[in-house]
């Protein structure tokens, strides 16, 4: 009758649930036709918005796979880059929420190099951590963790700290499911510091559960307790500055660490403490996840360091209970039976505690047999990926280098032809030369004949003029010489008592004394001196001017007027214009070698 009531309890409750669930998909489906209904007639703007609330309304269906390929080609038909990235991103998130391996690998990397050709580096971290957990899911640690790798060393290139703290601790929980607790520890560190200086204060908390895990992984329980201290700092800080945030969760996760901390610390008082603030902390919603899990666990490991192993034995056994029908994650599983082997050996029940231990044992070599399988055929894979990629490689260098010979042989051959063609055309140049040359040279040879012709008639004519003006020479002979004999007179006349630097020199008396007419003593002078008569007069007080600059230290002004020049203006203007200085440029250059021309 217990049965029977069970059973149709158990049925009513299924029923509900059943009904509940068919509900809620017919009220999804109600919202999505409504929206579906009004979308065409949206502007473009509100229409991305709305397929976006789209994807969001039918995240747990299969249908949304069509409204993200539906916001694809929406960003695209706009040229909304962003709401692309955006949508690629959630594409890459369904393939992994999908266990779409096979997707996700083929697609991902169009993904990732579409998010850094646009640098849209938020996204790309996302889609990184995506495929990259998808490759350690699948067994391919060793590709996740290249992949880790190469996607750490892109976040350096770029420089976005988030980012590389991000890859820090995917490389990091990687090295940690391969119990490489130490490099594990290293890289969880580094992380934390990177997330700082990211200011991501909600990033390094969820970091500093890890680390401590590691810690604790590698028995440094007074370092494990340190990071424990400071992530409460942390969680303190951030709900201060966020209180808007529920962060119960990371508080009890503290607990659970300092729980067994402390009992391992041999510390029970602290351990107590910490236990009752992690069921105080622990949210009744959290049953039938991981955390009542860890719940059961913490408080086994407070009862086992204490010695009440019954009540610690049935914590144990929820836990297992949990992870056999609940996960699938072996590694936890069997941790917790080598716990389950310790507890019954302590407990004196050693058949059990043999059995349990030879089982965990077998299981994981089993288990270690297949990764150990699976992690070579894996290297094998990337051996032959990496051959494959450098035979990929030598066969472009060698495409190349054809390339290059290829251009480099069209180029000679080009070369060749311009300097072909430039020496046809240098001959056909210099053929148009010599023609125009030969023509030149003849026609010089025909202005010779008549330039000989012309010299010989100009030689009779000369010979004729010569005969003609032979009489008229000595008549102008002697008037050079009459010519002569009246210039120096006048010069005479001038260098007399300094005559020519008086005011007025008195050329009536000098025209009265010569007995000649005003007329001919300005053609005598000018016929001896190439120059009137007046400008030989100042000739010769320049020259007496800069023989005084030369010879005294008197003032340019007594100079002017010694060489008969009233007015100093008129002086240096003609002083510069027959020696190119001014009197005072004259004294100070020195210029003695000048003279009057």
């Amino acid at each position: 009758m217990k049965i029977l009531l069970q059973t149709i309890i158990l049925c009513i409750l299924a029923t509900l649930i059943f009904c509940s669930a068919v509900a809620q998909q017919s009220a999804v489906a109600r919202q999505t036709d409504s929206i579906l209904s009004v979308l065409p007639s949206l502007p473009d703007a509100e229409k991305l918005e709305t397929i976006g609330k789209l994807i969001v309304l039918n995240n747990r269906e299969p249908s949304v796979k069509i409204y993200i390929n539906m916001l694809i080609n929406e960003a695209q038909r706009q040229k909304n880059i962003e709401m692309e990235g955006r949508a690629l991103a959630n594409l890459a998130f369904y393939y992994t929420m999908q266990f779409d391996t096979d997707s996700i690998f083929t697609e991902s990397e169009d993904i990732i190099q579409f998010l850094r050709t646009h640098n849209l580096y938020d996204l790309l971290s996302t889609v990184h951590n995506n495929v990259i957990m998808r490759h350690s899911v699948a067994g391919r640690t060793l590709t996740a963790l290249r992949k880790a790798e190469e996607a750490y060393e892109y976040s350096k290139e770029i420089q976005d700290e988030l980012f590389t703290a991000q890859m820090l601790t995917l490389m990091a929980n990687l090295y940690s499911s391969m119990n490489f607790f130490e490099e594990a520890l290293r890289l969880y560190t580094e992380s934390i510091k990177m997330g700082r200086k990211a200011s991501s204060e909600k990033y390094f908390v969820n970091t500093y559960n890890l680390i401590i895990v590691s810690a604790i992984e590698l028995k440094r329980y007074e370092e494990a307790m340190q990071y424990t201290d400071s992530m409460q700092l942390e969680i303190d800080r951030l709900q201060r500055n966020k209180p808007e945030l529920n962060l119960k969760w990371n508080r009890f996760r503290i607990n659970t660490h300092k729980v067994r901390i402390y009992a391992e610390m041999k510390q029970y008082d602290d351990a107590l403490e910490a236990l009752k603030l992690t069921e105080a902390l622990f949210d009744p919603q959290w049953k039938g996840t991981i955390d009542e899990a860890t719940f059961n666990e913490t408080i086994f490991r407070y009862h086992y360091a204490t010695g009440n192993f019954q009540k610690a034995l049935e914590h144990l056994n929820s836990a297992i209970q949990f992870v056999e029908t609940g996960t699938e994650n072996i590694e936890l599983l069997l941790g917790y039976n080598m716990l389950n082997a310790r507890l019954h050996f302590d407990m004196g029940d050693y058949r059990h505690a043999a059995q349990t231990a030879f089982n965990v044992i077998e299981s994981r070599d089993s288990l270690n047999t297949q990764r150990f399988s699976a992690q070579l055929n894996e290297l094998r894979t990337i051996f032959e990926l990496d051959k494959l990629e450098l035979e990929a490689v030598r066969k472009q260098a060698h495409i190349r280098q054809q390339r290059i010979i290829i251009l480099a042989s069209l180029g000679g051959c080009f070369l060749l032809a311009v300097i072909v063609a430039c020496v046809a055309w240098n001959r056909k140049k210099l053929a148009q030369k010599n023609i125009v040359l030969y023509r030149q040279i003849k026609q010089q040879d025909k202005v010779a004949e008549e330039r000989d012709a012309i010299e010989k008639e100009n030689k009779i004519l000369k010979a004729r003029y010569q005969i003609d003006n032979a009489n008229q020479e000595n008549d102008e002979n002697d008037e050079k010489t009459e010519y002569q004999t009246i210039f120096d007179r006048v010069h005479e006349y001038l260098l007399t008592d300094r005559n020519f630097a008086k005011e007025e020199t008195n050329i009536n008396k000098l025209i009265k004394s010569l007995n000649v007419s005003r007329t001919y003593l300005y053609e005598a002078v000018k016929a001896v001196t190439k120059k009137p008569l007046q400008v030989y007069i100042n000739n010769l007080r320049l020259e007496e001017a800069k023989k005084l600059l030369d010879t005294t230290n008197e003032k340019i002004e007594i100079i002017s007027e010694l060489c008969g020049y009233n007015v100093k203006s008129t002086f240096n203007r003609q002083f510069k214009e027959v020696f190119g200085f001014t009197p005072s440029e004259y004294r100070n250059v020195g210029k003695k070698n000048i003279t009057a021309g």
